[in-house]
């Protein structure tokens, strides 16, 4: 099976499903030539353009939303829903969970979002806990005695975290 064969029994239906190109003011452009970035999608630019296989266009607006993460928009292209930014997620769970914290660990927490706010879900990777420990401690010897955690409740308390930000 080809390419297109694939797109056109897998990908084509569940974009009909979904409601793309049958809704008043949605569209499906498929193979664009577009100007690629973070987080946006330029159809017309004076930039080298790449090829997107899909561009989603809704009232003749392509979906603006690089300060949510990719479940916010899946979300609102599925059911609709309103898609929370990440600074009012955090704003939340800051609220309703860090601020409860030790200064120690909401400083900690604090870094934690700040890179969230800025680059979105890719920072809460398992991997970055230790990138945080290094620029906030230095060595997880020193994260351990400032944060009076050993080191199985310091991934916990991270991977709380994130549960926290997600059910916001």
């Amino acid at each position: 099976m080809n390419e297109a064969q694939t797109r056109f029994n897998k990908i084509d239906p569940k974009l009909r499903d979904a409601g793309w190109g049958i809704v008043p003011r949605s569209n499906i452009l498929v193979e664009q030539s577009a100007y690629i970035a973070p987080g946006r999608i330029t159809i017309t630019s004076n930039k080298t353009p790449k090829k997107a296989d899909f561009v989603l266009e809704y009232q003749k607006n392509m979906l603006k939303m690089e300060k949510c993460d990719l479940l916010d928009v899946l979300e609102y292209i599925a059911y609709n829903s309103t898609p929370m930014e990440r600074a009012k997620r955090v704003e939340l769970v800051k609220k309703q969970y860090v601020d409860a914290l030790n200064k120690e660990q909401r400083e900690f927490d604090n870094l934690i979002l700040q890179y969230y706010i800025s680059n979105g879900f890719k920072e809460l990777g398992a991997n970055n806990l230790k990138t945080f420990i290094t620029i906030k401690y230095n060595s997880m010897s020193d994260a351990k005695e400032r944060l009076n955690m050993s080191v199985a409740d310091i991934r916990e308390h991270y991977f709380e975290l994130q549960r926290r930000l997600y059910s916001a």
